[in-house]
């Protein structure tokens, strides 16, 4: 049997988004494609081309970047990036974090991120803030200078870093810890529709922290938007609102399909609360082998630490099944 369990693994779930991001809030993640480096351009660009057209190269660069050839837009992002171009410079930036197109270079992502912060641009200080909290090959993890950095964005209201310095007050990463003060942060995203600040503030109320009055209906109603905002974590927990009829009526199926969605989003445990809820209620859910199924594609997409945490319960689950069972139930996990 399983208890659910409503925070688990919560303060990885609602971390500040892990993906550095370029432009305007773009996230930079994709398969890397290592091109021909650009580092002998020297062509002096603010020199030569005005500057509308010059955003409107690098606008176009971005796309093509995010579309994934990255050696083609480097070539216009990176002399752009030498010659102070912000935008340019937060790219080039998030290309040296991951290896798109460039070699992995900490030193050299923190450069530009930094030239292009100190001209004001909140995507980049934001940036800072997840390469410090997360560190990177060469970067050690540094919460002080995370909880710095998503500060200076958050003054300025990129709505991203008020979930991100949100976060860190709530837990005490790089300081104390003050949910009292995380809590604004994370009311001021909500209403700027930061999907992290709407998933912190709904487990805040939920539980009733920083001297809310725990309400559970409010709490439901903010993890649906989160989830509609693409939170794996608050898809799960609403499938466990809905599941255990908290904040609202009781829906079995509505409660799978959340699961469902979590675990495709990412967020894996959503997969064994599929699990345990088709084989517990196998009168809603007379497909029982697509539970065991769940079981088996979350051992298969977890990490090798959460894997070692869902083994046991998936291994009693199995027990409760034939070995042709099992057989079908391996087969459908590879086409969930």
């Amino acid at each position: 049997m399983r208890t659910i369990v409503a925070a688990v693994f919560l303060s990885a779930a609602l971390a500040a988004p892990l993906v550095a991001q370029t432009a305007d809030g773009q996230s930079s993640e994709g398969q890397s494609t290592e091109g021909p480096s650009t580092e002998d351009q020297s062509t002096d660009i603010a020199a030569t081309t005005p500057a509308a057209d010059l955003d409107a190269q690098v606008a176009a660069a971005r796309e093509i970047f995010i579309d994934g050839d990255h050696a083609a837009a480097l070539a216009v992002l990176k002399p752009a990036a030498e010659a102070g171009h912000m935008r340019a410079q937060n790219i080039v930036a998030s290309a040296y974090q991951y290896g798109l197109g460039l070699p992995v270079d900490a030193g050299l992502a923190v450069d530009f991120f930094e030239r292009a912060a100190a001209q004001g641009y909140p995507p980049a200080m934001h940036n800072l803030g997840v390469l410090f909290e997360t560190g990177m090959e060469g970067l050690a993890p540094d919460p002080l200078a995370a909880r710095d950095w998503y500060g200076r964005a958050a003054a300025l209201d990129y709505p991203p870093s008020l979930g991100g310095i949100g976060a860190l007050l709530h837990d005490g990463t790089g300081g104390p810890a003050d949910p009292a003060a995380a809590l604004v942060y994370f009311r001021r995203g909500a209403e700027m529709g930061d999907p992290t600040s709407l998933e912190w503030l709904a487990y805040m109320t939920g539980e009733g922290e920083a001297g809310l009055t725990a309400d559970l209906d409010e709490s439901r109603r903010l993890y649906t938007i989160a989830a509609m905002l693409g939170r794996g974590y608050s898809q799960n927990r609403l499938g466990e609102m809905l599941e255990r009829g908290e904040g609202g009526p009781r829906d079995l199926p509505a409660a799978l399909d959340h699961y469902r969605q979590a675990a495709h989003m990412g967020y894996v445990y959503g997969a064994i609360n599929a699990a345990w809820a088709i084989t517990e209620n196998p009168d809603e859910f007379p497909d029982q082998v697509e539970g065991l199924a769940w079981c088996f594609w979350a051992l298969d997409h977890a990490t090798p630490e959460e894997a070692a945490d869902y083994a046991p319960s998936c291994n009693d689950l199995a027990e409760g099944f034939s070995e042709t069972e099992r057989r079908e139930a391996l087969k459908r996990a590879g086409t969930l």
